[in-house]
């Protein structure tokens, strides 16, 4: 196996694959990948196709192409080259051949190649017909955060080469060289595998945990752009923001597709982040500066909002609104942006670098009493209008996403699959508690958003599409319940509007709603 996959992929390198329709358009010149945004995706040898996140259509590449996080490469009957960046600001390639995968990347850098194509497992008859379907990949690196994933194991590895066979009732890792740390995704245990050996990772049959929501399929709300955050008030009211520019909002999220309002606030970048305290007032971040947009009367229309430049090292990541007279923006330079009259006008937000340097993702705050912001670290402040020296900040804790729903519980979503939490968030690290795998369907796949409520269920998603459920988020990794929600999508985000409703959105503009 070792030596007819390998010499069919050194042939395949050599060959001048032609191109024609359909070919992928250039990449622009120098254009480089961006840390979990983008990948620039080559063509070494053969045919080799990409498709960009929802586009249901495959390209042929000729140069080098700028590929989107969720895409496919399909290097079936070619070699491509897939580069990515990294925090460290270094790049790495990694060459994939014999199959189709999902490229995700996680802010961390760790770059997952999810496996393509359903299998065919209808019944024992048509695996005796015609063979066991399946799936195979072909990885090989020289260093770099990359991992190959099937349907019951994943495998990671730095500087090595490898391939993932996935079928119906097994999922098989050969190493060809180097050294291979493959992770059981049904057990949750993680093997070391060698050059020339194999792992077999099978399904089980575990006693189910019950879903604790039921969730709705995926329901179309906007015009198809990819949806970035979303945020419900208490009353009900939900509003979403997309990479159109959009802000989406309905009085009744429960009420089906027809409750949603699209309304276009920016025409030429997109909308990142959304916090609304009430159904009289949101704000929201773009993706590009420093610009916070807010509303008395977010379903009013364009006209009812206005576009503040805040002072800012670097670009809004996220923004939290605990009402109509406080909200906390953070940005990619370690900021907080405070203003305790948000409509008042760009000089009533005054910025306070408690992070320098530092990206800070995310912030969810209690009142006045209590704000948590997630990055590159951990910055937390009782006092959250008091400037920097009211901030403290860690680099031992690092999140994506953070839910507090009292001052004595909050829930940090990490991008590979984990979650942190403290009842006591000003203690300091030690007050931290970090739990590996709690996705038992898919334990490296990044979280996207996480909403908690008082005394009720906690929800984290992710880019693999599934919804995370606990009522003990403080409790071991068997404590939180996962059911794949959406299984063709990237999940952008969720917000709880109560112990028992919890709206989420994904990367193709729908909506999908839990109940219990």
């Amino acid at each position: 196996m070792h030596r007819s996959i390998t010499s069919t992929v050194l042939a395949l390198a050599v060959l001048a694959g032609a191109t024609g329709p359909g070919t992928a358009a250039a990449a622009p010149g120098g254009q480089r990948p961006t840390l979990a945004r983008t990948v620039i995706v080559s063509r070494i040898g053969g045919r080799v196709s990409v498709e960009q996140p929802s586009s249901n259509h495959f390209s042929r590449v000729a140069v080098p192409v700028v590929l989107r996080v969720g895409g496919s490469v399909d290097a079936s009957g070619g070699v491509a080259g897939v580069e990515i960046a990294t925090r460290s600001k270094k790049r790495w390639t990694a060459r994939l051949s014999h199959g189709s995968a999902e490229v995700l990347q996680a802010r961390s850098g760790e770059t997952t190649f999810r496996l393509n194509g359903a299998l065919d497992c209808a019944s024992a008859a048509s695996v005796v017909k015609r063979g066991p379907r399946r799936r195979v990949l072909w990885v090989s690196d020289r260093g770099g955060p990359f991992v190959s994933q099937g349907s019951y194991v994943s495998a990671a590895a730095r500087g090595t080469e490898w391939i993932t066979t996935d079928s119906c009732g097994q999922t098989i890792v050969k190493v060809l060289k180097g050294i291979v740390a493959v992770h059981n995704l049904v057990t949750n245990q993680t093997a070391t595998v060698p050059t020339g050996h194999s792992y077999t990772g099978q399904p089980e049959a575990p006693a189910q945990t019950a879903a604790h929501f039921t969730w709705t399929n995926p329901e179309p709300i906007t015009n198809g752009g990819e949806f970035a955050a979303i945020s419900c008030s208490p009353s009900g009211f939900c509003g979403a923001v997309d990479n159109n520019g959009d802000v989406v909002t309905s009085p009744n999220a429960a009420g089906g597709p027809s409750t949603w309002t699209t309304t276009n606030l920016v025409s030429d970048i997109g909308l990142d982040s959304i916090s609304c305290p009430t159904a009289q007032f949101c704000a929201a971040t773009d993706g590009l500066s420093g610009d916070v947009l807010v509303s008395d009367n977010p379903a009013g229309g364009a006209g009812t909002w206005q576009t503040l430049t805040l002072p800012t090292n670097g670009v809004l990541e996220g923004v939290t609104c605990t009402s109509p007279s406080l909200c906390v923006a953070v940005d990619g330079g370690g900021d907080v942006i405070v203003s305790t009259n948000p409509s008042g006008g760009a000089s009533t937000w005054k910025p306070a670098s408690v992070d320098p340097g530092d990206a800070l993702d995310d912030i969810s705050c209690v009142g006045e009493s209590l704000c948590v912001a997630v990055g590159a670290g951990l910055s937390t402040s009782t006092d959250p209008s008091g400037g920097a020296s009211a901030w403290r900040t860690t680099s031992s804790i690092t999140g994506v996403a953070v839910s507090c729903p009292t001052t004595a519980l909050c829930v940090l979503a990490g991008d590979t699959g984990d979650v942190t939490t403290s009842t006591n968030p000003t203690g300091g690290p030690a007050a931290y508690k970090y739990v590996a795998g709690i996705d038992s369907l898919h334990p490296f796949q990044p979280g996207t958003g996480v909403s908690c409520v008082a005394d009720g269920p906690c929800v984290i998603v992710g880019l693999s599409g599934d919804a995370v459920t606990t009522l003990d988020p403080t409790g071991p990794a068997s404590a939180w319940s996962t059911k794949t929600i959406d299984a063709n999508s990237g999940l952008a985000g969720v917000s709880c509007v109560s112990a028992d409703l919890c709206v989420a959105v994904d990367q193709s503009g729908d909506a999908v709603i839990g109940t219990r």
